[in-house]
C-alpha cells in the first residue's frame, strides 16, 4: 500500500487494523475516521472481511 504513495494515508491507517481484527471487529467499528473512509467502511462491512481477505472489496476504496 505504501509503494509510490498511491493509497490514502488514512486508508493505510485503518486496513491493517481491519485484518488484525479477524472479523471479530466491523471496519467501522475501528475508531473515528473521516466521512470517505467512513463510507468505505461501512460499504466493506456489507461485503464482509472474509470476502476482503479474499480480495472482494467495495469499489469506493480504489475511488479513494
Amino acid at each position: 500500500m505504501e509503494k509510490d504513495n498511491n493509497t490514502d494515508p488514512e486508508l493505510r491507517y485503518w486496513i491493517p487494523k481491519y485484518i488484525q481484527g479477524r472479523g471479530q471487529l466491523r471496519f467501522s467499528e475501528l475508531g473515528r475516521m473521516s466521512t470517505d473512509v467512513e463510507q468505505v467502511a461501512r460499504d466493506q462491512d456489507i461485503i464482509g472481511w472474509r470476502n476482503f481477505m479474499e480480495g472482494r472489496v467495495c469499489t469506493q476504496i480504489a475511488t479513494l
